[in-house]
């Protein structure tokens, strides 16, 4: 019973306040003959609910550039299979951010990535 509550709560949460991103697997393969790297990308439309967002700052060759941090929280249930990965990333509003770290919630049937601006 505690797990439908918990559940149908979550969708409520994703509902009203879930961002629309799509989720980019990103499968990297080498070419042995011309040591060409190539990727092959697949999109998944999903919710996600951002969280906090860290702006930090980074020196780069021609001045300043802001890099922020920024935590996503995922349904399990409408990730690929295998999913996450550090190699995949998320598109929202525009922007492109890679996956730099991620937990699972298992009680809750959620994961949170962290993830940076590319």
């Amino acid at each position: 019973m505690l797990n439908a509550i918990v559940n149908s709560d979550l969708s409520l949460v994703f509902s009203d306040f879930g961002k629309a991103v799509v989720y980019r697997v990103v499968e990297s393969s080498v070419d042995a003959a011309s040591l060409v790297v190539e990727e092959e990308l697949t999109d998944v439309e999903l919710l996600a609910m951002p969280g906090h967002v860290d702006e930090q700052r980074l020196d780069v060759a021609d001045g300043q550039s802001r890099s922020g941090l920024m935590e996503l929280v995922i349904r399990t249930d409408e990730l690929p299979e295998d999913c996450p990965s550090l190699t995949d990333r998320v598109l929202m509003e525009g922007e492109e951010y890679a996956i730099v770290d991620f937990r699972f919630e298992q009680v809750l049937g959620v994961v949170q990535l962290t993830v940076r601006r590319r």
